[in-house]
């Protein structure tokens, strides 16, 4: 009897801190995800839970006479031809949610780094692209090296040539000289003297050629010269070129302009706040930070970004790279996403999307395949999704800009709980973005954002505030 009054007492004081703060919880395992879920409840309270879409009303003493134990395999049962239909439709919702967020990001990171749009617009003096430009002056500039010297050669033959002429044109000289005198005998070798005296001046006059090609010479000398100058002149508009195709660079890189060789360089930090509409997980805050890299050229842009969600606790780490075609018509991106709660929930999505100009290229359009694998408790997800969108900058003062991006995800096929398939439908997720020049290289961002499932059903709102410094 003392020991049965003792475990009374025992049992007494662990439930007096849950009577004192007036909470009661019961902790199961869910037969979809295998995970642990905890309820909380006051101990005189109801709780309506939703199960496979039936919703029932539970109070405590149905979570420990086994009632909510009873229910659940009941409704498991009805459903055993569909089973865990509605966790799937939520779970590849979210999953596509975060995944499609993270595109935005980093489309408008690369977007940032090229100057405001997904093809870069840079164009030079001579109103050719930036990279064209600069590909141009460094052919001049090896033509005029090669140029310099080949005449540097060429004068040197033409130096020896000259010298010889030269020679040459003064014995002639002696030769008319010699000439001359000996016809001034009579008159008729005065006729021949003055014969002499003309082919002497002929010679004479072909001796000044000669000397005159000296003269050439020199004056090949100054033609060539002239070609080095000439080639200076190439020279000079190659570094023109390469100059002002810098100088645009640099403009919109927001960099100085003896950063030649240097390419853009852009952090940012953000932050997030997401109003969740199913009330799942309430208001949520996200940090997201990002560096991205374009080289000088704008043919290449890669970067990392990292975000952190509370509440559901939430991190993720994507790395992006960026190919553009030397036409500058279409620029693919590829990202690689890891996801995590730190828990039992680890998901890797692969990200392929290639954009392209239309409509006298005023509009992006973009459309690309996102592929994830992972586990979501203890059982294996696989989810395949086509991503397609539209994009449109707008330039609303010299320092402000705006731009507005509207992106439909589609799941065909999402593999969860036994390999049975489901299709969830259409998410859209509109996005309008502002940016405002605070200085040369800073800028204030702000940005709105949703999904919604087709349908018409909101499942967040999103407001973004950040700023983005180039380096």
């Amino acid at each position: 009897m003392g020991y049965l009054k003792n475990k009374i007492i025992t049992v007494l004081l662990f439930l007096a801190p849950l009577v004192s703060y007036g909470q009661w919880s019961y902790t199961f395992t869910d037969p979809c995800t295998l995970n642990q879920q905890t309820i909380q409840m006051g101990s005189s309270d109801e709780i309506a839970l939703n199960y496979f879409g039936n919703v029932q009303t539970f109070t405590q003493p149905d979570f420990t006479d086994g009632t909510f134990d009873a229910w659940m395999t009941l409704v498991t049962q009805a459903n055993s031809a569909n089973p865990c239909q509605g966790v799937t439709q939520v779970i590849t919702n979210n999953a596509n949610a975060i995944i499609v967020q993270n595109t935005i990001t980093v489309i408008t990171n690369i977007m940032s780094v090229l100057g405001g749009d997904m093809l870069p617009q840079a164009l030079s003096a001579s109103g050719m692209p930036v990279a064209e430009a600069i590909d141009n002056a460094t052919k001049k500039e090896k033509k005029k090296k090669k140029k310099k010297k080949s005449d540097e050669q060429s004068s040197t033959s033409n130096s020896e040539s000259a010298s010889s002429g030269s020679e040459s044109g003064s014995s002639s000289n002696e030769s008319g000289s010699s000439n001359s005198e000996s016809g001034g005998s009579d008159n008729k070798n005065n006729e021949n003297s003055s014969s002499g005296t003309s082919s002497g001046q002929s010679n004479g006059s072909g001796a000044s050629e000669t000397s005159g090609g000296q003269g050439n010479t020199g004056g090949s000398g100054t033609s060539t010269g002239g070609a080095e100058g000439g080639t200076e002149e190439e020279s000079k508009e190659g570094a023109l070129s390469m100059s002002l195709a810098n100088s645009v660079s640099n403009a919109i890189d927001g960099g100085e302009a003896d950063n030649k060789n240097r390419g853009s360089l852009i952090a940012s930090g953000d932050i997030v706040v997401i109003d969740n509409q199913d009330n799942s997980n309430g208001r949520q805050v996200k940090v997201v930070g990002s560096i991205t890299r374009a080289n000088t050229r704008k043919s290449r842009v890669q970067g990392a970004l990292f975000t952190y969600t509370t509440v559901t606790n939430d991190f993720s780490l994507t790395f992006y790279k960026s190919w553009i075609n030397p036409n500058r018509t279409f620029n693919l991106v590829g990202a690689n996403t890891t996801m995590t709660d730190f828990n039992q929930n680890h998901l890797n999505t692969t990200t392929a999307l290639e954009s392209f100009k239309f409509g006298k290229k005023k509009f992006t359009g973009m459309a690309g395949l996102n592929f994830t694998v992972g586990k979501l408790g203890k059982r294996e997800l696989q989810n395949l999704s086509a991503v397609t969108g539209v994009h449109r900058n707008f330039r609303v003062s010299p320092k402000i800009t705006t731009s507005a991006l509207i992106l439909g995800v589609y799941s065909p096929f999402t593999q969860y709980y036994e390999g049975k398939w489901w299709d969830p439908g259409l998410l859209i997720v509109p996005f309008s973005s502002w940016d405002i020049q605070i200085t040369k290289t800073f800028k204030y961002n702000i940005s709105f954002t949703g999904v919604w499932q087709s349908g018409g059903n909101a499942l967040n709102y999103q407001v973004l505030t950040g700023g983005k410094i180039r380096f």
